[in-house]
């Protein structure tokens, strides 16, 4: 049974809205609704279209309007804004109460109500350490206020975090901090620290996640994956096909007797760790790989610094070549000095288009580079 008092953001209201429990009461609106169309042309829609059965009853009867799945919270604010009861509309969200909020407003279309608050609201979502259900609400509040930058940060780190699952399914786990270090540039006199960061307890099942942004996002999220996959597997491969199948030998050592077999220790050191830590050896299709990009990338690179050779400090430095450190070294920093500038290359135009014009409902500013989180080390890098 609905309860008897209710609330009203217009108590002269000629309409009742009928919205989703709030702490397990029913919890219903007392409204103008006059303002309602004013505001949302969906609302002008419903209220006042022909053969809507959310039209006002011809028969007298009171107008009541059931929307069972709207948030009580985020309705009342939104109730409050347009009928000018600004004393109720809060300083500060938290994410979840903002993305529902946002949910809503880009249902009834009527996102630039939003505008006076957001620059404020926005501060939540823009920290740099959110747990797993606070980065993906982060991505549809930057999605919908029309903050690229931070949209292409939590699609960042949603794609180098996701694994999948053992039914197919994507697998994201944020992450907490654990340290900071120094920039990984030798050449940056800053003061800037990079973090690093372990797995948090709480993971999500994107398939299963309603508000991520847009349509698509799974599949910018599994492109960016994949590419990545893709740039760490496949020198991997070529490394040990060029050693396996070349008459000359990588090691060029005049002076260790052994230096012929050098090729084939290598190799058995890779064969060895990947059968001793993953299991089996490494797929050559991406798709074969269940590992998030901070996973593999963290085993491959630590393998590779650490692969033995037979040739000692002492030995001439011509030998040294045959260790695949220094290759991957360099490979290790290009692969993540490039991640940026591949996920604002998976933002495609029409993605732009429609930030920039939230972007012009909102008022909001989006972040300089200077206000954007500091870049992080995903993996160790040496």
């Amino acid at each position: 049974m609905r309860p008897t008092k209710i609330a009203k953001p217009d108590p002269d209201g000629d309409l009742t809205l009928n919205v989703a429990p709030r702490e397990n009461e029913p919890c219903s609106f007392r409204v103008c609704s006059a303002t309602l169309r004013r505001n949302s042309p969906v609302w002008k829609a419903m209220l006042f279209g022909p053969s809507w059965m959310e039209s006002k009853p011809a028969d007298g009867e009171n107008w009541v309007v059931e929307l069972p799945e709207d948030p009580a919270y985020p309705m009342e604010i939104i109730l409050d804004i347009i009928h000018g009861r600004l004393e109720g509309v809060p300083q500060t969200l938290g994410l979840k109460d903002l993305r529902d909020l946002l949910v809503l407003t880009n249902k009834y279309d009527m996102t630039g109500l939003v505008r006076p608050w957001c620059a404020q609201w926005i501060k939540a979502a823009r920290r740099p350490i959110l747990d797993t259900d606070d980065i993906l609400r982060s991505l549809f509040i930057a999605w919908e206020l029309g903050d690229e930058y931070l949209f292409a940060l939590r699609l960042e780190d949603i794609a180098l975090r996701t694994k999948v699952d053992d039914k197919g399914r994507f697998n994201y786990t944020a992450s907490v901090p654990t340290e900071k270090i120094r920039s990984f540039s030798d050449l940056d006199e800053s003061d800037d620290h990079y973090i690093t960061f372990e797995p948090s307890e709480k993971d999500a099942i994107l398939e299963d996640e309603d508000h991520v942004g847009p349509q698509d996002a799974l599949d910018i999220i599994s492109s960016i994956r994949e590419t990545l996959l893709t740039n760490l597997v496949t020198p991997i491969h070529e490394e040990l096909d060029s050693r396996i199948r070349s008459d000359s030998y990588y090691c060029r050592s005049t002076k260790s007797p052994a230096s012929s077999v050098c090729d084939a220790v290598v190799i058995g050191q890779i064969h060895r760790n990947m059968l001793q830590v993953r299991g089996s050896t490494l797929p050559r299709s991406v798709s074969d790989i269940n590992d998030s990009v901070v996973e593999l990338a963290s085993w491959l690179f630590s393998l590779m610094s650490a692969i033995p050779t037979l040739h000692t400090e002492a030995d001439n430095r011509r030998a040294l070549e045959c260790h695949p450190r220094r290759k991957f070294s360099k490979l290790n920093k290009k692969i993540h000095e490039s991640i940026p500038a591949l996920v604002a290359s998976s933002i495609n135009p029409s993605h732009k288009e429609y930030m920039a014009k939230q972007r012009v409902k909102t008022g909001l500013v989006m972040a300089t580079e200077q206000d954007r989180s500091k870049l992080r080390r995903y993996w160790t890098l040496w």
